[in-house]
C-alpha cells in the first residue's frame, strides 16, 4: 500500500522507467504511523517541522469516530504552517469520511477548508462504486479503471518485490481477498494495478506540493482554491456529492 501511494505520489519522470508521479521526482518524508491518535498527530507535527511541502494521508477511522484534540491541534498547526493536506475519503459509499478527511472538509463547509478530502473517480468519470461521497468530499482524482468491467483493476503504480498482504489476502475482520492486481511492466514484475481512495489522494497532495514549490507566494487556501477551481467537471456545472470540485 506504501510503495504504491508513494509512487503515485513521486515517482520520477522522463527516465523511461515505469510511471510518473503527480509531484515528478518530488522528495519524500516517510513516517509510520500505528494509526493511534498520538501517533498520527506526532506524524504530521514531524512533517510540518522538517519542512513538508504537502501530506498525504491514505488512511482513516470508521465514520463517527471523533478525533481527539491532539489531533485536530496537529491539523490545525499544517494548515497555519502552510502545509497542503489531503486525505483520503472513505473506500465506502457513504457521506461520513472519518478523520482526518472530515476534519479538512467538515459537513456543510464547501468553502473554507484546512485541506481536501479526497474520493476516488473510475476511468469513465464518475465517483468509483466503493467511493464516499456528500458535503465532506473536496475533489476526486482517479482510483479506479472500472469496476466490474473488463480492464486493470485499478491504477498502476510500484509494488513492492515480495508478496505482501494486499496480494496474498487476510483472514482479519472483515477478510480481504487477494487483489489479484501485480503485474509485469518492461519485465519488471514490482507493479500492480491496485484501486481505492487511497489511490486518489496522494495524486491531490503531491499536486498541491508541486504548487506550492512553484509559488512560494501561496496559502494553503488560495492552493486548495486552485486545485478545485481547475478540477475537471461538465462545463456550467458546481460542486456534486459525487466528485466535489470534480476531477484533479
Amino acid at each position: 500500500h506504501g510503495t504504491h501511494v508513494a509512487s503515485l505520489a513521486c515517482g520520477a519522470g522522463n527516465n523511461g522507467v515505469g510511471l510518473a508521479g503527480a509531484g515528478l521526482r518530488c522528495q519524500m518524508l516517510i513516517l509510520k504511523s500505528d494509526f493511534s491518535d498520538s501517533s498520527v498527530a506526532a506524524a504530521i507535527v514531524w512533517a510540518v517541522d522538517h519542512g513538508a511541502d504537502a501530506i498525504t494521508m491514505s488512511f482513516g477511522t470508521d465514520p463517527g469516530t471523533q478525533p481527539s484534540q491532539a489531533v485536530r491541534d496537529a491539523v490545525d498547526y499544517a494548515y497555519e504552517h502552510g502545509v497542503v493536506m489531503a486525505a483520503a475519503a472513505a473506500d465506502a459509499a457513504i457521506s461520513e469520511q472519518g478523520y482526518p478527511a472530515d476534519l479538512l472538509q467538515p459537513t456543510g463547509s464547501l468553502s473554507h477548508n484546512k485541506g481536501l478530502s479526497v474520493p476516488a473517480a473510475d476511468a469513465l468519470d464518475r465517483r468509483a462504486v466503493f467511493a464516499g461521497l456528500g458535503s465532506q468530499i473536496s475533489v476526486a482524482a482517479y482510483g479506479a479503471y472500472n469496476p466490474g468491467a473488463a480492464g486493470p483493476p485499478g491504477i498502476f503504480g510500484a509494488f513492492t518485490a515480495g508478496p505482501n498482504e494486499l496480494e496474498t489476502g487476510s483472514s482479519g475482520i472483515p477478510p480481504r481477498p487477494p487483489c489479484g492486481c501485480r503485474t509485469t511492466f518492461a519485465s519488471d514484475p514490482r507493479y500492480a494495478y491496485v484501486q481505492g481512495t487511497s489511490m486518489a489522494t496522494p495524486m491531490v497532495a503531491a499536486t498541491g506540493a508541486l504548487i506550492r514549490h512553484l509559488n512560494r507566494d501561496l496559502g494553503v487556501a488560495e492552493i486548495v482554491r486552485l486545485i478545485k477551481e481547475t478540477a475537471r467537471r461538465p462545463a456550467g456545472s458546481g460542486w456534486t456529492p459525487d466528485l466535489g470540485w470534480g476531477i484533479l
